[in-house]
């Protein structure tokens, strides 16, 4: 079961890294305010991030740490940046992505700290 949520951990940073480069390359084409383009950067930044962290993951590196951290403070910057700088209608949106962005870096978080203690897989 440990290989299992081991695995998990890895996708969800691989996933979270590929879908932030490539969110971060579409919107800076289209960011036309600063905080856009800061916007823009926290997401690149946590798509360069959640890969390096996967990488870190799967070669069960003690760093993997420090880069989902990383990853989980950017990942939450730009989920409480985005709806603001692009405009997004009402305050529901920002608080639904804050909430999944909390529960998906918690559970990250979690799910890597059980693996990375486990010695068997």
């Amino acid at each position: 079961m440990r290989r299992v949520g081991f695995y998990l951990v890895a996708a969800v940073l691989f996933l979270t890294g590929v879908m932030g480069i490539r969110e971060a390359v579409s919107d800076w084409v289209e960011a036309s305010t600063l905080a856009q383009f800061v916007c823009t950067a926290f997401i690149a930044a946590f798509g360069c991030l959640g890969l390096g962290a996967g990488v870190a993951v799967l070669a069960r590196r003690p760093w993997a740490k420090g880069l989902i951290l990383g990853w989980a403070a950017t990942l939450l910057a730009s989920g409480i940046l985005a709806p603001v700088v692009w405009v997004w209608p009402g305050i529901v949106p920002i608080l639904a992505g804050v909430v999944v962005i909390l529960i998906l870096t918690g559970l990250t978080y979690r799910g890597w700290q059980t693996t990375a203690s486990s010695k068997s897989d």
